[in-house]
C-alpha cells in the first residue's frame, strides 16, 4: 500500500511538472515576434540637368511592320556630347534607339540606351534607358531617362529624367535638353533628379 502510494504521488509530480514546462512554452510558440526596423540610409537628391548634342554614327535601317499598313521600325545609332553643370553627367555621349513610327499620323514610340562615358579613360559615367514619344514627323520628341550615374569611387547614384529635344531627320542630328525646358520647350515643364547613397554608404 505504501508503494502503491509512492508511486501515484510520483506520477501527479512529474505530471504537474510536465504540465508547468507546456504551460510555459505555449506563450513562446504562440507570441508574435518583433525586431527593430532599421532606419533608411542616408542619401541625397540632386537636380539633374544635361544637353545632349549627337549625329547619326551611320545610316538608319527602316523595315516596315508586317500586316500593319504604314507603320515602320528604324533603328539608328547617333553619337555626341552630354554637357551638365553635374560633373557625374557630362561626357561622350552614344544612343542606341528603336522607333515604332506611323508614316499616317506622323507619330511614333522609341526605346534605347544612352550611355556617357568619359571622354579621356572611357569610364562609363552614365548608363540609362530611354523611353520617348516621337510627334511631328519624328521631328520632335519626349521622354524619360530612368538608369544609373557611377562616380569615381564606383558609388551609384539612380537618375530618372525627363527630357525634349528635336531631330534633323535630313541632316541626321539631334539636340535634347534634359532636366530644363530650354533649348527645346517640352510638353510639359521638365524636373529630374539625381538620388545619391550618402555619406555613410560611400
Amino acid at each position: 500500500m505504501h508503494r502503491l502510494r509512492a508511486a501515484l504521488v510520483a506520477a501527479l509530480v512529474a505530471a504537474l511538472v510536465i504540465d508547468q514546462a507546456l504551460a510555459g512554452a505555449v506563450p513562446a510558440h504562440a507570441g508574435i515576434r518583433t525586431t527593430a526596423t532599421p532606419a533608411p540610409a542616408p542619401v541625397t537628391l540632386d537636380a539633374a540637368q544635361i544637353e545632349l548634342r549627337a549625329s547619326r554614327t551611320a545610316a538608319p535601317t527602316a523595315t516596315r511592320c508586317a500586316d500593319s499598313p504604314g507603320i515602320i521600325q528604324i533603328k539608328v545609332d547617333l553619337a555626341g556630347q552630354a554637357v551638365s553643370p553635374d560633373p557625374r553627367l557630362s561626357g561622350a555621349l552614344t544612343m542606341r534607339t528603336s522607333v515604332i513610327f506611323s508614316v499616317r499620323t506622323g507619330i511614333g514610340r522609341s526605346t534605347g540606351d544612352v550611355v556617357i562615358k568619359d571622354p579621356t579613360s572611357g569610364r562609363v559615367k552614365v548608363r540609362a534607358t530611354l523611353v520617348q514619344l516621337e510627334t511631328e514627323g519624328a521631328a520632335k520628341f519626349d521622354g524619360v531617362l530612368v538608369g544609373v550615374a557611377l562616380d569615381q569611387d564606383d558609388t551609384i547614384s539612380q537618375l530618372t529624367a525627363l527630357y525634349a529635344g528635336r531631330v534633323d531627320v535630313d541632316a541626321g542630328t539631334l539636340i535634347g535638353n534634359v532636366g530644363a525646358d530650354a533649348p527645346v520647350a517640352p510638353v510639359a515643364p521638365h524636373d529630374s533628379g539625381v538620388c545619391s547613397p550618402g555619406p555613410a554608404d560611400r
